[in-house]
């Protein structure tokens, strides 16, 4: 892990720009990742922020102000994939309900008699 505070936030800045330049085509299971690994990222900043100087915050000020900006679409790609996967469940779950509809709920070997008039 980053042992300095320029480290980890280059660390965090090529970790964003990973994800953000195959963004389109990243999975669920990819962002879960790059979400852990940011995590990890944003401590070590937490970690060695207390032991930097001013002027050296200054410096990395603009490389956080892009990381930043990228969040934004990485937000959304998220929300994308969250609102795909809570329609297919809504759809699954419509299936079922329409296929329960038309199952009979009556025991296999039963008799109807209808009556004359």
């Amino acid at each position: 892990m980053a042992n300095t505070l320029a480290e980890a936030v280059e660390a965090l800045r090529q970790a964003t720009d990973g994800i953000a330049q195959k963004l389109s085509q990243t999975t669920a299971e990819e962002l879960e990742a790059y979400v852990e690994e940011r995590e990890k990222y944003i401590q070590a900043i937490r970690e060695a922020i207390g032991a930097a100087s001013p002027a050296e915050i200054e410096a990395l000020k603009p490389i956080v102000d892009g990381v930043l900006a990228k969040d934004g679409f990485i937000v959304r790609r998220m929300e994308k994939l969250r609102d795909e996967a809570s329609d297919k469940l809504s759809q699954t779950a419509q299936a079922k309900t329409q296929r329960m509809a038309y199952e009979s709920s009556q025991p296999v070997d039963s008799y109807f008699f209808d009556r004359k008039k």
